[in-house]
C-alpha cells in the first residue's frame, strides 16, 4: 500500500511539474489585442464579417462572438493567430506578410489618435520605440522586447523572448511599429526583418531607417 501511495504521489508531482513547464512556454494574449482583430474586420470588411466568423474553428468563433475582457489573458493560438490567418486567407489571398503588416498598420492608425498624436510629434523615434517595446510586453505574455540599436536616422527592435511566436505575429508587430514611426514624422521609412524566432533564429529583429 505504501508503494502504491508513493507511486501515486510521484505521478501527481511529475504531472504537475509537466503542466507548469508547459504553461511556461505557452504565450497568452491580452483581450485588448484580440479586440483589434475583430474591430479590423468589422471596420474594413463589414459585409464579410459574418463570413470571417464562420471560417473560424468553433472555439475561436465562440470566443470572438462573445464578450472579450480587454484585461484578461487568452490562448494566443485560438484567440489571435488563427483569426489573423483567416483574415489573410479571405482578404489577402493568403499573402501572409502583406496581410499581417496591414493589420498591424491599421491597429496603430486607430490606436494612436487624438491625444496620442501630440505624443508622437513630441517624442523622438527612438523614445517612441522604447515605449512601444514595453507596451507590447503587456499585450503578450511571456515576452521580452528591447531597442537593440539606435542612431539619428535608424533603429532596431529585438524580440528576445516570445514562445509560440510565428511570422503572422512578427509582421503584425512590425506593421504596427512601422505605422507608429510614420505617424512620428519619419519620412521615406524602410523596414527590414533581419532575424526571426519563427524561422529558427535566436531572436527576431526589425530594422527601420528613414530620411
Amino acid at each position: 500500500m505504501d508503494w502504491i501511495h508513493l507511486s501515486s504521489h510521484f505521478f501527481h508531482s511529475w504531472t504537475n511539474t509537466l503542466i507548469e513547464q508547459f504553461k511556461s512556454i505557452m504565450t497568452k494574449v491580452k483581450g485588448t489585442a484580440i479586440i483589434t482583430t475583430r474591430d479590423y474586420v468589422k471596420r474594413e470588411y463589414p459585409t464579410r464579417y459574418t463570413q470571417w466568423l464562420a471560417s473560424l474553428p468553433a472555439d475561436s468563433r465562440i470566443l470572438l462572438e462573445g464578450v472579450i475582457d480587454s484585461s484578461s489573458w487568452y490562448d494566443i493560438e485560438k484567440a489571435y493567430i488563427i483569426p489573423s490567418q483567416k483574415v489573410i486567407d479571405l482578404f489577402f489571398d493568403g499573402n501572409m506578410e502583406k496581410g499581417s503588416k496591414e493589420m498591424g498598420v491599421n491597429s496603430a492608425a486607430h490606436a494612436l489618435k487624438g491625444v496620442y498624436k501630440a505624443f508622437l510629434i513630441l517624442s523622438t523615434p527612438q523614445f517612441l520605440m522604447t515605449k512601444a517595446s514595453k507596451i507590447f510586453t503587456t499585450y503578450f505574455e511571456p515576452t521580452e522586447i528591447v531597442l537593440s540599436e539606435k542612431g539619428r536616422k535608424h533603429l532596431a527592435v529585438r524580440i528576445l523572448k516570445f514562445p509560440m511566436i510565428n511570422e503572422i505575429v512578427e509582421y503584425r508587430i512590425a506593421g504596427w511599429m512601422n505605422k507608429a514611426l510614420e505617424m512620428a514624422s519619419c519620412k521615406e521609412l524602410v523596414f527590414e526583418r533581419r532575424a526571426s524566432l519563427a524561422k529558427g533564429d535566436e531572436f527576431t529583429e526589425f530594422a527601420f531607417e528613414w530620411k
